[in-house]
């Protein structure tokens, strides 16, 4: 913990995170919402116009046409549908339109060749859209961070946990084993048994051990320096800088080790 940021374990097909209302808590993030929402709705105003600047081209049979298929295929405008189904549905209107025979459509060859890039692109887009379809529904489960760890892991399980989601630190554990132990109360509840030795990080310039790190770097790697190094450095002061700690949060944000 450095700056009071959020985090969240995946455990198997399960997220773990701090929940307020049924969703994630982003404190004070109203207005920016509210700006997201402004330029999403600026750019839904940009795509219409420039479907119109398109659809304009389309000669008047051709719309009527197209109008018709449209209502052939999606006559519930209520109706949920997969966008596989969609897919095909669009699918069999572009077909429609570009058969040969002596109903076909007076299509000029650019527009036969913009129309069969269209379908294609279509295609992979929904397709694309149902893959991610079925991965969210197997990746949608959500419980709160208060749940108690013997209901989440087991021994040998593997899980992920990212630490602050603008610098991101990512971790990838294992349940190594579990233990019998006195519950004590208060600040001493949890107690560290065991801990890694501190990796050697090398000093960015000359490749000696680094004490100290440049802050507001995402990587420990692109700012460390060694003590000689660092009073070098002419953008901060060495005093600035943040301790190198045994941590995989170390260089991150403000961390100090505390």
């Amino acid at each position: 913990e450095c700056c009071d940021h959020l985090s969240e374990f995946r455990i198997g097909n399960v997220s773990y995170s701090f929940m307020e209302d049924g969703g994630m808590f982003w404190p004070n993030d109203a207005p920016a919402l509210e700006a997201e929402a402004e330029e999403e709705d600026e750019g839904d105003v940009e795509d219409e116009e420039e479907e119109d600047k398109l659809f304009a081209s389309v000669p008047p049979e051709i719309k009527v046409r197209i109008e018709e298929l449209l209502q052939a295929e999606f006559p519930d405008e209520e109706e949920e549908l997969s966008p596989l189904e969609i897919a095909t549905r669009f699918t069999r209107i572009f077909s429609t339109l570009l058969e040969p025979g002596p109903n076909a459509l007076p299509l000029s060859d650019e527009m036969r060749s913009e129309l069969t890039k269209a379908l294609g692109e279509l295609r992979l887009q929904m397709l694309l859209a149902t893959a991610m379809e079925g991965v969210e529904s197997r990746m949608s489960r959500q419980r709160d961070m208060d749940t108690p760890l013997e209901e989440a892991l087991t021994v040998g399980q593997k899980f992920t946990h990212e630490y602050d989601f603008g610098s991101t630190t990512y971790l990838k554990l294992r349940v190594v084993s579990e233990r019998e132990g006195v519950a004590h109360k208060g600040r001493n509840a949890i107690q560290i048994i065991a801990r890694n030795l501190q990796p050697e990080i090398p000093c960015r310039e000359c490749g000696k051990p680094a004490v100290v790190a440049e802050p507001g770097g995402y990587f420990i790697w692109d700012s460390a320096l060694c003590k000689q190094c660092a009073k070098k450095d002419t953008e901060w002061s060495y005093e600035d800088m943040l301790p190198i700690v045994n941590s995989p949060r170390t260089g991150v944000c403000g961390y100090t080790g505390d």
